[in-house]
């Protein structure tokens, strides 16, 4: 079964952007290639070519909220 959460992880990285975050969705990989889908690159302004320095941003950020408003 293929799950399809590209819409969902959009709109993460969107929120990321305009609240000023690093972006989450960077965390969320394919668990055979371990890289981020084809949606990442552009979604909510982050590219590809940044994708690590993203991951670690966001694993080191303490500032997200413990509720998405």
């Amino acid at each position: 079964m293929v799950r399809q959460v590209g819409q969902l992880l959009l709109e993460v990285a969107e929120w990321c952007e305009r609240s000023g975050f690093p972006a989450l969705n960077a965390l969320a990989v394919n668990a055979t290639s371990g890289m981020p889908g084809d949606g990442y690159d552009g979604a909510g302004g982050f590219a590809l070519v940044n994708w690590p320095d993203e991951v670690a941003r966001s694993i080191r950020f303490t500032g997200y909220p413990p509720v998405i408003p």
